[in-house]
């Protein structure tokens, strides 16, 4: 049986019972399915650097690709990224840190938090904390994301990724 099939087969009980225990109310569902967490795989892409990337969405903005990094303290946003979820009032500034980069410098960074992260198809986050770096083109999924899943797994092949603690996204509760 692949893998999928058996974590199917853990989750249906989980959203049965939590549908059936509130009436198919989208709001506690919701509220019960994130105290508990509901446990997702979802596919990376591996590109020819070697990196992993995942594809997320902020604040229902459209997906983007995102490069795994368990080494980031913070998940950051492309430039690009930034400058349209400033538009979409989607981010609220929180902290300016002093940060060390990858080749030992330091750099200060702006923190904002977004209202919502997704990952894949099917793992919502909720509230995100995201970097934005001057000038940067490459948006990173880094712990400040990935500890709201935890525990979580990487594995290559397939090239994939199990969050542990992700909420149902509506449209999966609405059948859209």
């Amino acid at each position: 049986m692949p893998r999928f099939a058996i974590v199917s087969l853990i989750l249906a009980p989980l959203v049965c019972t939590t549908v059936a225990a509130h009436g198919g109310d989208q709001g506690a569902i919701l509220e019960d399915v994130a105290a508990h967490g509901v446990e997702r795989q979802v596919l990376l892409e591996q590109r020819a650097s070697g990196g992993l990337y995942v594809n997320a969405r902020i604040a229902a903005e459209r997906s983007s690709a995102f490069l795994v990094d368990t080494g980031a303290g913070y998940s950051s946003i492309s430039q690009d990224l930034f400058q349209r979820l400033q538009r979409k009032n989607a981010l609220v500034h929180v902290d300016r840190v002093a940060a060390r980069m990858a080749d030992g410098r330091l750099k200060a960074m702006d923190i904002y938090r977004a209202q919502s992260m997704q990952i894949g198809d099917s793992c919502e986050l909720g509230p995100v904390d995201v970097a934005v770096l001057p000038g940067s083109q490459r948006n990173i999924l880094g712990m400040s994301a990935l500890a709201k899943a935890a525990p979580f797994m990487v594995g290559v092949n397939p090239p994939s990724m199990r969050l542990s603690h992700c909420a149902l996204v509506l449209s999966q509760l609405d059948g859209s």
